[in-house]
């Protein structure tokens, strides 16, 4: 598809440079974590981003400051998993992720703006790899190899080295009680205790490592993303489970990640947080406490006398999709909300997605979607509202500005409003 379908979009942009007037400015004072870039592969241009046009946005986002990108997976995969006690594979269709010619201009990109490339691995569990006559090694093993099979295997032969792998989930996924889309509990009605959880997980990291550092002869650093919400945390329940029985506990989990990297170390160099605004700030003490159990049992994770991981944060991975996408049908491609029968939608409704700035009652455009991330930007500085709630002496290395979710339309926008994010004083 061409940009000239994200025509609509200048509307977006006159919008958000009212917003950005009246949040930028709390920026100024915050201090120095590095900004990581995220595009969207459900946005309109989730392809034609990557294209040679668009070097000079890309470019401006590395002068402004952005200091990496990260790819999610999603890009990638040219097939999803259907859950099921026998889980099956469907081709994706077209237009849905990367081909060989979009991660050629991806590889050029990288090249010519020097920005370091962050995989964000986390592809959906079969039901093979969550057997339980599997060990732990050998589930993780397998689910390694099926990661680079269908998503690192292909920046390989693009000629595209990550500098880091950041695993989404990796210890939830192997749970029994996750709740998390493509884990053995969703996936099959499989899943394990907290010590084969963190085992497997584990397996599987250092797996994918070992196999990209092989193939690429260098280095690759390991990060987690933790997902709070989905998690209990002492006596913090798991979202939308204030009454119900205590799930697999998230500090029982990582002693038991301690206890095996005392028998076999794995350099942890980040632990990235993953916490939707409004659930922050829905209960902002829950984030607090759930952070503090993170923190706390991350110190040791690297051994004695090592540096315990560094601290990111993504902001705001909520969505915000207006009541028009449902009026114009179910999703006919996956991941690509914005397409119906291989189309974009309707103009009228693309307007309306985007939004003018109005406040509404429940939040459902990309304007109102980029003010929320702007304020949770803003509340990091020093003296900002979640800035109050960290743990003291402890600040964010990296706030990642990524959207694997409905938000924006459009993933050039995003970028100018980053840009000036960026510039602002923001790093």
């Amino acid at each position: 598809m061409t940009t000239r379908s994200l025509s609509p979009c200048l509307a977006l942009r006159r919008a958000g440079l009212a917003l950005m007037a009246a949040l930028l400015w709390p920026l100024a004072a915050l201090a120095d974590p590095a900004l990581v870039f995220g595009p969207s592969p459900r946005a309109l241009d989730n392809r034609a981003i990557f294209a040679p046009a668009h070097l000079p946005d890309w470019q401006a986002l590395a002068d402004a400051g952005i200091e990496a990108v990260i790819l999610n997976q999603t890009f990638l995969a040219a097939t999803d998993i259907l859950p099921g006690p026998r889980t099956r594979r469907r081709d994706r269709p077209e237009g849905s992720y990367l081909t060989d010619a979009d991660l050629a201009d991806l590889a050029l990109m990288l090249e010519r703006t020097g920005l370091p490339l962050i995989y964000a691995a986390g592809l959906g569990l079969e039901t093979a790899v969550c057997a339980p006559d599997l060990s732990p090694q050998e589930a993780g093993r397998a689910q390694a190899e099926d990661e680079w099979a269908r998503g690192l295997s292909r920046l390989r032969r693009a000629g595209i080295r990550p500098a880091a792998l950041n695993f989404d989930g990796p210890f939830l996924r192997w749970t029994r009680d996750s709740t998390k889309t493509g884990s053995c509990a969703v996936t099959s009605g499989g899943g394990g205790d907290a010590a084969r959880a963190a085992r497997t997980g584990l397996a599987y990291m250092a797996a994918l490592q070992d196999r990209a550092e092989a193939a690429w002869g260098a280095p690759i650093g390991l990060a987690v993303t933790v997902n709070l919400p989905n998690w209990q945390v002492g006596p913090l329940h798991r979202i939308g489970n204030p009454q119900g029985p205590a799930t697999i506990d998230l500090s029982e989990v990582l002693s038991e990640v301690a206890r095996a990297l005392a028998e076999t170390p794995l350099r942890i160099e980040e632990v990235t947080v993953d916490y939707p605004y409004a659930i922050l700030r829905d209960d902002p003490q829950m984030f607090r406490g759930k952070l503090q159990g993170l923190l706390e049992g991350m110190r040791g994770i690297n051994g004695p006398g090592q540096a315990a991981p560094g601290l990111g944060i993504i902001v705001n991975t909520q969505s915000y999709p207006n009541p028009c996408l449902a009026a114009q049908g179910p999703d006919a491609v996956p991941f690509l909300p914005f397409r119906r029968n291989g189309a974009p939608i309707g103009p009228e409704c693309i307007a309306a997605q985007i939004g003018n700035g109005d406040v509404t009652p429940a939040p459902d455009t990309d304007v109102e979607w980029m003010r929320d991330t702007l304020d949770y930007a803003s509340g990091l500085r020093p003296g900002g509202w979640i800035d109050a709630l960290l743990v003291s002496g402890i600040w964010p290395d990296r706030l990642y500005l990524q959207s694997w979710g409905l938000n924006p339309l459009s993933n050039v926008w995003y970028m100018a409003q980053l840009r000036q994010l960026a510039l602002s004083g923001a790093r």
